[in-house]
């Protein structure tokens, strides 16, 4: 039986989308194009009808709840609720619920934060929004239920969860009196000419202006003095960073992953202009390899296309960056074992390709 070879390149430019199949046999070959068939998905649009006000485009299965970090409070102090949601569906896109004027509060956005899980191959998670309320008025007053409105694609019809009211007891401060924000009186307060602890504002406060000079807003005194502090947290924070290089491979290799990238990334551009482009394409698709596996803290040797989505999905990368990786590589391999079909453009656009793929990289937060 006569031995042979296969190359399956994917993504050359002027291709349209068809894979080539080229089949090396001793004494002759045979190119055979191949096309895929293509995949229809209908996509269909929100119902109008039933689409509650508050619906904001979430599409999903999610439960909501309301969570008080505590419910006795000074007034004027801040009280921190989570609001929760739960679910199927894209988590990421799940808007803040919405939160309206209260008479008896001040409502203030603190932070949010989200995790993504999959559950028989559906993407779904919990979204924690967490908001500050500030008592206005002593007494027994209440955070009411809010709604949270989402499409169920699944009964094919808009659902609406609320939560629960959420009871707080807001205490009377010392020295509590009422303003036109806050309506409370304190009998025992006293405002008039008696008063040790308010005075009348002048209607001419006089010559405010201080006329001496301080010696701690001197420039000089100030450079003088910061330079030893300076000097002393740039050499704990230099010390820190050697220690944690050496006690650390896996930040060490990703805090010098760019430099090696680099490195090899020169050393490809000498490649082009050798007349085998094998070399080239090669170091090519070692700097990208390199580059992952010391942003990952694995070996670059053995990574397969499978490895490599592998590693980038638990990490949230888009699957656009996985395909162009993976493209990549594989025309760096095709132009290896045929390096007589590559042209001037196609190395051009090779290096390119490179180190547009290490930049996105870098923005996924590798």
């Amino acid at each position: 039986m006569a031995a042979h070879q296969v190359c399956c390149p994917v993504g050359l430019p002027g291709l349209d989308g068809i894979n080539q199949l080229e089949v090396f046999f001793h004494g002759g070959g045979q190119e055979v194009q191949i096309r895929s068939r293509p995949i229809t998905v209908n996509v269909r649009p929100l119902p109008e009808a039933g689409r509650p006000d508050d619906f904001s485009g979430t599409v999903g299965r999610f439960t909501f709840k309301a969570t008080p970090t505590k419910r006795e409070v000074e007034v004027g102090q801040p009280l921190s609720v989570n609001f929760s949601i739960s679910g199927v569906g894209n988590i990421k896109s799940v808007a803040e619920p919405q939160i309206p004027d209260l008479p008896d509060f001040r409502v203030y956005r603190a932070a949010s934060n989200e995790s993504v899980t999959k559950l028989d191959d559906r993407i779904g998670g919990t979204k924690i929004f967490e908001e500050v309320f500030i008592p206005k008025r002593p007494g027994q007053i209440e955070i009411p239920a809010f709604s949270f409105s989402f499409f169920d694609p699944q009964a094919e019809r808009y659902r609406t969860v609320t939560t629960r009211p959420i009871t707080v007891k807001a205490m009377r401060t010392e020295g509590y009196a009422a303003t036109p924000e806050l309506p409370y009186a304190a009998p025992d307060i006293q405002i008039g000419a008696e008063a040790r602890d308010i005075r009348y504002i002048k209607s001419d406060p006089g010559d405010l202006d201080d006329h001496r000079e301080l010696l701690l807003t001197s420039p000089l005194y100030l450079a003088v003095n910061a330079l030893p502090v300076l000097a002393l947290i740039a050499s704990v924070v230099a010390r820190r960073r050697r220690e944690k290089l050496a006690g650390d491979i896996g930040y060490a290799r990703a805090r010098r992953a760019s430099r090696e990238a680099r490195r090899r990334l020169s050393r490809a551009r000498e490649l082009a202009a050798d007349p085998t482009a094998g070399k080239f394409f090669a170091e090519s698709s070692q700097a990208v390899l390199a580059f992952i596996g010391d942003k990952l803290n694995v070996s670059p040797h053995g990574l397969t296309g499978d490895r490599i989505r592998e590693l980038l999905s638990a990490r949230s990368a888009q699957e656009q960056l996985i395909g162009d990786i993976i493209a990549f590589l594989d025309r760096c391999d095709f132009a290896r074992y045929a390096p007589s079909t590559v042209t001037r453009p196609d190395i051009d656009q090779a290096l390119a390709d490179a180190e547009n793929l290490m930049v996105r990289l870098e923005e996924v937060g590798l």
